[in-house]
């Protein structure tokens, strides 16, 4: 390959549809051509990079590394495309609609609530589609277009970072809470030793064991019952006023407001943070931009 040969975009664009609409019959259907046409447009632009795009020994449509990195770059292009036949056309501008967003499991449902009340509220966003799933699930669902976004405590880390970018949306201290009488308890100094059932949160850029840490503060003996990253239901049992529960606050804000806990920040843990992932590039389109810049 010289220096002077271009891409040939109607090449990039029979890939590009290929994995947008999940096949290569799709695509040829979508365009109007013969399937062998997407065929060999396709294995045209192997050829041009030298490079596999697509795992051939599978049934599904699945793209080798070097292919989900060309997609993320596609994607781009197209998108601009589309956003310049609007300007130029003057075709309907973006207006309220839907935006489909993910959340990881245990993401505080108190979080997304805030996240999305506002918008809602303004009309900015017509209405939201909100699905649960694991990281790699909702990665996958960013690239095949099934959602928009997803939110997650951890960011975009290793190959994602290549086709993923993030943003924090939030920060959450952790806290200690529980029953009025309890945290009031823990509060006072005490020469003697409290045992308290603790609920604790499990998150995996914690430095050291807070457990430890704070039961040595406060001269309290703990009996761990549970570890989990699922703060919903640490708030549940924050509030069966049978033990404690570490927990981010953000978590249990209304529970605290409404005076049915009580709270002690624990101001030796770092606060963590939720950020907003969507594909690199391509992703920030105008609807998500504009939910994203409530947030900066």
């Amino acid at each position: 390959m010289t220096s002077m040969e271009w891409l040939n975009f109607r090449h990039l664009y029979a890939f590009w549809m290929v994995k947008k609409t999940g096949g290569f019959k799709s695509a040829a259907d979508e365009i109007k051509v013969s399937q062998s046409t997407i065929s060999e447009q396709v294995t045209l632009l192997e050829g041009y990079f030298e490079k596999s795009l697509f795992q051939r020994n599978t049934r599904e449509v699945k793209l080798t590394e070097i292919g989900q990195e060309l997609f993320v770059y596609a994607d781009s292009i197209f998108e601009k495309s589309r956003q310049i036949n609007i300007l130029i056309r003057d075709e309907d501008r973006v207006g309220p609609t839907t935006l489909k967003a993910g959340i990881i499991g245990g993401v505080s449902r108190n979080l997304v609530y805030r996240f999305l009340k506002e918008p809602l509220e303004q009309g900015v966003i017509s209405n939201f589609e909100v699905f649960n799933g694991s990281l790699n699930r909702l990665l996958d669902a960013c690239l095949n277009y099934e959602i928009d976004f997803f939110i997650s405590v951890v960011p975009p880390s290793g190959k994602d970072l290549a086709m993923f970018e993030s943003q924090v949306i939030a920060k959450s201290n952790i806290c200690i809470a529980g029953d009025k009488k309890i945290i009031s308890k823990i509060k006072r100094p005490r020469k003697s030793p409290i045992h308290l059932d603790l609920y604790n949160y499990k998150f995996p850029f914690f430095e050291g064991d807070i457990v430890s840490k704070f039961s040595k503060r406060k001269n309290i003996d703990f009996n761990l019952k549970l570890n989990t990253d699922d703060i919903s239901l640490l708030r549940f049992f924050a509030n069966s006023h049978e033990g404690i529960s570490l927990i981010p606050e953000i978590g249990i804000m209304e529970d605290f407001h409404d005076k049915r806990l009580d709270k002690m920040i624990l101001s030796f843990v770092k606060p963590i943070s939720f950020y907003a992932i969507y594909p690199k590039v391509s992703a920030k389109t105008p609807l998500l931009e504009q939910l994203l810049n409530n947030f900066k």
